[in-house]
């Protein structure tokens, strides 16, 4: 389960544990948001905050994020290599495109699955989630709005930041 907390602040207090798992902080990571604005001249404003971690629980939100990616290649190239084959029907030069995604589609299954299961083996049992385990949703003036995956840590921000919080 997942709790959305809002806070109206410049400065937040960050709870002393891993954001994922609530083991010990031994690192910090960045929670961003990015916000594009204008049509004819567009303007991106990025803003971030530091979320404790500890080593473990970002080596498998990284590799939670490398089987994603690896995932959506898989996908494209699967829906790629029939619309490329159906070319070879005019032009045998197609097949060689075709043969390509074809082999890419079959190596990221495999791909991903290893990294599923090493995934698999780097979480811990109090882990809260495979991926990030804070999302910055965006601001609004002075007012922040995070999603925790962890419902102690979530807890645990919102007794630290009881004054700013909002709703």
């Amino acid at each position: 389960m997942s709790l959305r907390v809002s806070v109206s602040a410049r400065l937040l207090k960050m709870p002393g544990q891993c954001v994922c798992c609530s083991g010990n902080n031994e690192t910090t990571k960045a929670a961003a948001f990015t916000r594009t604005t204008g049509v004819r001249v567009v303007r991106q404003d990025t803003r971030y905050w530091d979320f404790p971690h500890c080593y473990a629980c970002l080596r498998h939100a990284e590799t939670h994020a490398q089987m994603l990616k690896i995932r959506g290649q898989g996908a494209i190239a699967t829906v790629a290599a029939p619309i490329i084959a159906l070319f070879a029907f005019a032009n045998v030069l197609w097949l060689v495109p075709a043969t390509a995604a074809m082999v890419w589609a079959f190596y990221a299954v495999r791909q991903a699955k290893k990294l599923q299961a090493r995934l698999s083996s780097e979480m811990q049992p109090k882990c809260s989630t495979q991926g990030p385990a804070v999302q910055y949703e965006g601001w609004q003036g002075s007012v922040h709005t995070f999603v925790f995956a962890n419902d102690q840590y979530a807890t645990l921000f919102q007794a630290s930041n009881a004054k700013k919080l909002v709703g």
